[in-house]
């Protein structure tokens, strides 16, 4: 069996991405062949890996934002010629494709669909609405969009609102014969069904992630979190993870407002703070001991700071199942935030998820408190990861896909 992978970009490239690099590097490592096709290489290459443009990206890039200009976002197919030359190349029996947005137009799948079997992993709304990754408290979204509220916000990058025709053409993509539909959870595959009127059906393969190889053992901790991070032992610590603080959806003005009225309860902590989070934001926090680490590119020294974390505080106002979640989980964290998504049904299904309804700071600051009073549940971390690690390890997010490929060639 043979699997090509195409996705917006590698693994640097954003949640979805990632989930696409990994699951190309786990089907190689199990013997089966696989390749991964790129729009875009952040710095993140992988094993059997091409770019779809080379010297004709400047060309494509214009012509995607003429496209724009005019209202069709992401409609133009014309990433199809390189992905047909890539599949006469390589013949694989099942195209597999990631992350979309901005970098393939949904019409691609249904073109290819007539030819080889297509299977597609939805990782947020997009599919089904206009273009937006997730219609928020959108009022026409349920109607079939049209007055967009976020027109002009990536990717819908435009002037021109056409989201109501954009909407109709990539619900009927979805209903193409030959395309298979994925999700990683359940919340989003009813919200899929319900816009396709459950005419069509949806696999759920959780994202997967796998301790073993994300994080080192950190066999000294107290030296790295003392020597390294300037940070106290055995103080309860919070992680932070944004890479857009003024994005209003990855709510990071929650996460200010919880962490000054937890300091302001007299709670004693530490913060740890990944992602592109300016100086500006920073000040917002409270006057605790806390360690930026910023933008962090190696997985490895990512994982580390993860590790030495004992709560991570993801204050999304709408997500899917995020891989910083995950991996925060698979390492025996507690994660604080609201019931958005897919998060909530991760809620029992796992020890270490605590969320609150959207909105809801001082149920979290509650929460949280009562956390860092529990030194029992503080010092349960192996056993909660242990635990996330069977639901989410890569074990069985390689197991699910290799099965449903091969389900998938037996329905051609």
């Amino acid at each position: 069996m043979r699997i090509l992978i195409i996705s917006k970009a590698d693994s640097f490239g954003g949640g979805a991405s990632a989930v696409a690099s990994h699951l190309n590097s786990l089907i190689n490592d199990s013997g089966t062949h696989s390749s991964l096709h790129l729009n875009l290489w952040r710095g993140g290459w992988a094993p059997n890996s091409e770019l779809m443009y080379r010297k004709s990206f400047p060309i494509i890039s214009i012509l995607r934002k003429f496209e724009a200009r005019l209202g069709f976002v992401d409609i133009l197919p014309l990433e199809l010629f390189s992905i047909v030359r890539f599949y006469m190349k390589f013949k694989p029996d099942v195209i597999h494709f990631h992350d979309l947005s901005s970098a393939v137009s949904p019409i691609t799948l249904k073109i290819l669909a007539k030819f080889v079997p297509v299977v597609f992993t939805m990782h947020d709304v997009s599919p089904v609405t206009g273009g937006c990754l997730y219609p928020l408290n959108c009022e026409t979204f349920s109607t079939g969009c049209g007055s967009c509220p976020q027109l002009g916000l990536w990717p819908l990058v435009t002037r021109r609102d056409r989201t109501k025709w954009l909407k109709k053409v990539r619900l009927k993509v979805l209903f193409s014969q030959n395309l298979f539909l994925i999700t990683p959870s359940k919340w989003l595959a009813n919200v899929v069904e319900d816009q396709l009127e459950h005419k069509k059906k949806i696999t759920v393969i959780s994202n997967g992630v796998t301790k073993s190889s994300i994080s080192p053992v950190l066999i000294n901790p107290e030296d790295f979190i003392i020597n390294d991070l300037n940070l106290a032992y055995k103080t309860p610590t919070i992680l932070l993870n944004y890479s857009d603080t003024n994005d209003e959806r990855k709510g990071f003005q929650q996460s200010v407002e919880i962490l000054n009225l937890l300091h302001d309860k007299g709670a004693e902590f530490q913060i740890i703070v990944l992602g592109s989070a300016g100086t500006p934001s920073l000040l917002r926090l409270p006057k605790v001991p806390i360690f930026v680490a910023g933008y962090i590119s190696s997985k490895t020294e990512k994982m580390k700071l993860v590790s030495a974390s004992d709560a991570l505080l993801f204050t999304s106002k709408a997500d899917n199942q995020p891989l910083t979640v995950l991996e925060a989980l698979v390492e025996g964290l507690v994660v604080f935030g609201f019931e958005v998504g897919g998060l909530t049904e991760m809620n029992g299904l796992v020890d270490g998820i605590m969320l609150s309804k959207l909105n809801d700071v001082d149920d979290v600051v509650t929460k949280l408190n009562d956390f860092f009073l529990n030194q029992d549940l503080l010092e349960r971390k192996v056993e909660r990861g242990a635990k996330a690690e069977v639901i989410f390890g890569e074990y069985q997010f390689l197991k699910k896909h290799i099965s449903h490929y091969t389900k998938v060639l037996n329905e051609d």
